[in-house]
This record gives structure tokens, sequence and C-alpha cells, in this order.
């Protein structure tokens, strides 16, 4: 230290009446003062910021009270039900006072220019939750609101048209200068569903969307629980701005890599019935998640029906998770159905010739009789027309001892055949993969051959006649309509499966034969130098008719599907997780939660709003009321 600083720190100050202070203790008071200083506005600050929050927090819970206090004393069924009266009467009236209102207008409000501007966040749900009530829904619960030259159309429950414009207006007057809270709770109804017996004699409804409430009563009704996922409005492409609905489809690929056509199963009977689609399934469409349109193929003798089959061309890799889109729901759209874009082969003999193109024959078409056509016009049970090809030998002229057509190209053994054909009781017919001729035996067919008995036989065979393994199958198939698919995989097995059927599916797993062959349709005339089962006459020569054939990849395991989306609720506390289609499925394990009195359905999760049907609709009482936590307020005057 020099010696300024030495004079410095040794220099004092006297005051006026002697008292001697150094540098040193005025510096640590004026220090001392500071901290003391700003821990005091620290501890103030600290103090009346707990203070007011403290005041928040009992102001929310004063809140919160008095809402416990409205919906209880309101609450369903409540002190105002009664067995003999009316629900609206005890449950809508009730909620009709000056204490409890569905719209809040002073929450819902921007302010600028001294001017009053409303928002009013309108449900998504609202407009298709109206379509799937809409004969339950009275016009007294549909509000139009008008603000300068704004028309504001909103549901409610709980008020008719009148009596809330009147009220809104009234208790504007009356709250000017007093406190009001305002707090968001589960009170506004887009849409109430005030079911009775009269209302529903088919079944008991109930209405909701993600995070609703519903409350429901039921005494002396048959119990059921079933529910789907409703999808109005939720068509988010804009190029298909036609389309009504969007069904969302997860696909779970495993080995597949590149272009592979997968099975979509859908009910269209039911949705044709609910005047959802087109009656011929014209307005179905397949869209991936960009919205891009995916070629597809319905089997059309499958469509009206509860089990629809549509094939759909999508580029896989392996492992993968991916949503498509099922569109429907436009009268004016014409079908897309098409299954030459579809597969990797496709033929439905629409044009009434064979088309040399595909196909390798052995005979001339004019070698039948005269009265013979090789094509004619037929009609499914859902009012399709379609046209098919006749391969009768009985009625042909020529000199082979069959008639066969076979395609130009061959599939090796990860492909599969599906063909919807009739099988005569004739003997004899085959169809498959088969090459025929100096390969005889290798093949993968059905075949009615006569040496095998009296049944069609599913057979896969390698290199000669004691390599053969096969399959007997039931006498029911002659002479009706099937669809027929054989499965290879590989060198592993083949599969047959019949109607789409897990019932009627066949392996064989010996005598494979797994290089490449063309898809073969056979009738040959009868041999009676093979012995075996000795048909009537009427019985000999074969004969098939064929609608529609189609060959396309098979990698197995091959896609898995799972339609609609999952939807998290609780019954009465129980939770369940389904996976909720568009059409209503039933819940058993759901129904057993369900009790005489009082239920409680809280809709945890989904994307969707969802449709119950909660009884049959025979016996006693049944009323609902549904609670929504969405964007309207309570208002509490006190």
């Amino acid at each position: 230290m020099g010696k300024f600083g030495e004079i410095m720190f040794k220099s004092k100050i006297k005051s006026k009446k002697g008292y001697i202070f150094t540098y040193e203790a005025i510096i640590v008071s004026i220090i001392f003062v500071m901290v003391f200083y700003i821990g005091s506005m620290a501890y103030t600050h600290n103090f009346l910021t707990a203070l007011e929050t403290k005041k928040d927090i009992d102001e929310a819970h004063n809140s919160l009270l008095l809402k416990d206090y409205y919906l209880k004393k309101y609450s369903f069924p409540g002190d105002f039900y009664n067995n003999s009266g009316n629900f609206k009467e005890h449950i809508v009236d009730s909620l009709r006072n000056n204490n409890l209102k569905t719209f809040d207008i002073y929450h819902n409000f921007s302010d600028a220019d001294k001017k009053m501007y409303f928002i009013i966040y309108p449900n998504k749900y609202d407009e298709e939750l109206y379509n799937s009530s809409a004969n339950i829904t009275n016009n007294n619960y549909i509000l139009n609101i008008t603000f300068d030259k704004s028309n504001i159309t909103c549901y409610t429950n709980v008020a008719d048209k009148i009596k809330t414009k009147n009220s809104i207006n009234n208790l504007n007057k009356r709250v000017e200068g007093r406190d009001i809270t305002v707090f968001h709770d589960v009170v506004y109804i887009p849409l109430i569903t005030m079911d009775n017996n009269s209302q529903y004699p088919n079944g008991y409804k109930a209405y909701g969307s993600n995070g609703d409430i519903i409350y429901f009563y039921i005494s002396g009704v048959n119990k059921d629980f079933s529910a789907r996922i409703l999808t109005n409005n939720r068509n988010r492409f804009r190029a298909y701005a036609d389309w009504k609905y969007a069904s969302p489809i997860n696909v779970h690929s495993f080995n597949q890599n590149g272009y592979y056509d997968v099975k979509v199963v859908f009910d269209s009977q039911t949705y044709i019935n609910d005047g959802e689609m087109n009656k011929y399934c014209k307005d179905v469409r397949f869209l991936d998640e960009n919205g891009n349109s995916l070629n597809y193929w319905i089997e059309p003798q499958t469509i009206n029906t509860h089990h629809t089959i549509a094939w759909v061309k999508m580029d896989l890799i392996p492992n993968e998770h991916t949503i498509i889109y099922m569109l429907y729901g436009n009268p004016n759209a014409e079908s897309e159905s098409n299954g030459e874009n579809t597969f990797e082969f496709f033929d439905n003999f629409s044009s009434g010739h064979i088309d040399t193109n595909k196909w390798n024959k052995n005979f001339n078409e004019n070698n039948f009789r005269n009265n013979w056509n090789l094509f004619k016009n037929g009609t499914y049970p859902n009012g399709i027309n379609y046209t098919y090809l006749r391969l009768n030998y009985s009625a042909y002229t020529g000199a082979n001892d069959w008639i066969r057509i076979y395609s130009k190209d061959k599939y090796g053994s990860i492909y599969a055949v599906k063909f919807h054909v009739k099988f005569h009781k004739k003997y004899d017919e085959w169809a498959g993969f088969y090459y025929g001729n100096n390969n005889d035996y290798n093949r993968q067919i059905i075949s009615n051959y006569h040496w095998g008995g009296d049944h069609l036989r599913f057979e896969s065979s390698k290199d000669n006649d004691n390599d053969i393994d096969y399959s007997i199958l039931p006498m029911s198939l002659y002479d009706n309509w099937n669809a027929y698919e054989i499965q290879r995989d590989g060198m592993n097995s083949v599969n047959l499966i019949i109607n789409d059927s897990e019932n009627n599916i066949y392996q064989r797993n010996a005598y494979i034969y797994d290089g490449d062959m063309p898809i073969s349709f056979v009738a040959r005339r009868y041999d009676t130098s093979t012995g075996g089962y000795t048909p009537p006459e009427n019985e000999k020569n074969g004969y098939i008719d064929i609608d529609w054939v189609f060959v396309r990849p098979y990698i197995s395991e091959e896609p898995v599907l799972s339609y609609g989306a999952p939807v998290v609720f609780s019954i009465n506390g129980k939770v369940f997780s389904k996976n909720m289609k568009t059409t209503f499925t039933s819940y058993d394990d759901v129904k057993n939660e369900l009790n005489d009195g009082l239920n409680e359905i809280r809709i945890l999760h989904s994307d969707y709003p969802i449709e119950f049907n909660l009884g049959n609709g025979n016996g006693g009482q049944f009323q609902t009321i549904t609670f929504s936590p969405r964007n309207i307020s309570i208002v509490v005057v006190k």
C-alpha cells in the first residue's frame, strides 16, 4: 500500500461534538443499509405477491365451490327428477335460471375502440353430431344470435331461442358494476340427446366427443353396448371436398418391399343402408396420408354385403406403419375401381372375347356348337351385371382332348392367384397354377379329375403322379359361384382360401413345385383309360365358368390392417380401450358394466366423435345428457 493509501485509511472524521468516525465505518454502514433495503423490498414483494396469489386461489376456490353447488343442485337425474316426471321438464328446465348460463358473453370477447366483439369458437363436432342426431334435435335448441351484422349459430341443451337471448341481455344489465367469476368446465352441451322410448324404438343412442362426460339413466331396459366413430366432416382432403366421409385404416407391413396389393374389408351394406354410400360403391376412394389417390379394385360380387373386399395397391417398405383413408359419401361420383391398374394380371372378360395379349389358347372360338355362346352375361344378387367365359368341353367341336386358356406370363413362388368361378359337377376341369402338356405334375390347382373321386380336390404336385398332396373340398362348392385364392409361399407351402373365409382355408406342405407357372383354366374330355370314379353320362366332360381372375404378389406374413381409430373411455369408472370402426361394433365386456339407474361414460381419448347404442329399444326408461368441456364457460354472479 502506498503512502497515500496509508494516510487515507488513517484519516479520521471528527464531529463538532468530538465523535471521531473512520472511513471504514462509514462504508460498512452504507453497505448494511443497502442490504437491509434490498432485503426489505424483496420480502415485501414476496409477501404482497403471496397475498395476491392467495386471493386468486381463494376466488378460484370459491368459484369451484359455486360450480359444484350448481352442478350438484341441477345434476342428472338430480333432485328434480322423478320416475313419473318428464326428463326435459325436470332436468333441462331446471337449468334455465339466472344462476347458470351456457353461453358466456363475458369471456368470449375482445375489446377494441370501446366496442365489444364476441369470439365464439365453434365446436368442430357440432355439425356431425347434429347430423347424427337430427331425428331428435328440437329447433328450440339451436340458437341464432345476431351481433351487428354477423349471425352466429350455436347449440345448447338448456335454453330455447327466446329465453336465452332475453336472459343474456338481462344478465348483461344486471351484473354491470358487480363482481363476476368466469371459469371453464363441463357444462356446455353442443347437442343434447334427450332420449326416450318413443324417440328410439330400435335402440337408445348417445353422442360424445373427446373429453365429454355422458350420463344416462336406464331402468327396465334390455341393455346393450355398441359404438362407432363418426367421421363426418373430417375429410381433410381439399381435392375431395365432395366426399363427406373419410374412414382411417391403419396398415402395418412386414416383409413387403415395393408395390403390394393390400386387402381392405369393410361393411358396405351397413353404409348403404344408412344412406352414406352409393349402393354400387361408386363413391369409394382410397388415399394415402398426403391425399394421393391409390389404385384399387373392389370384388364386384361382394358389393352391398357385410364383407366387401377391396384390393388397394400400395408402395410398402418392411415393418412400416402407415394410414390410408377410405373416402365415401359422394352421390355424384363414378366408380374408379380398376383391376388393370391394381394387379400384376387381371381379366374380367368384360370385352366378350379372349384377350390374346393376356392369354394363350388351344382352340378356335368358332369351334363350338352354333347354339353355344362362349361368353354369357349374368347379374349378381346386388344388381351388378357381369360377363363370364364358359369353357364347356361338351359344346366343343374340335379335335383336342381338352380346351384351355393359360396366361402368357408366368409367375414365381411368391405370387397368389384369385378367381371367381363356377365348377360344374362334370369331369374333368382344372384351375390354378398349371403348365399342362409335358409338365402335367408341376401344379397347384383345384380339380375334379375323376380318378380322384366324386369331389373337388385342392392339389399340390411335383414331378410325377406319386408326388401329389391334396385336400378334399366340400360337395357344396359344385354348381355355385365361389371365389378361390391359391397362395404360393415359396417352397414352404401352398394355401387355398375359399370365399375369403377363415373356416375354408386349406394348406399343403408336401410336393411343392416352386418354379414359374402360368395361370390355367382347363376343361377336358372324360378319359376312361385312367379308371377311378366313373361318373354318370350327364357328368362327363369338363365344364367351368370364369368370371374374373387376378394375380398379385404374395409374401407371408401379409400386412395387418386395423380399421377405425383408438378410443379410450370409462364406464362407471372402469377404463376400456377399443379400436372403434365407422360401423357399430358390440362389446359384451363393456355391456356387463352397465347398471340399472345412473351410469357414466367418460370419453378419455378419441380423435373422432362417438355414437353409442346402449339398448335395443325394448323396455322401461332411458334418458341421457352429455356434458362437454369445450369452448363455453359458466358465468356465476356473486
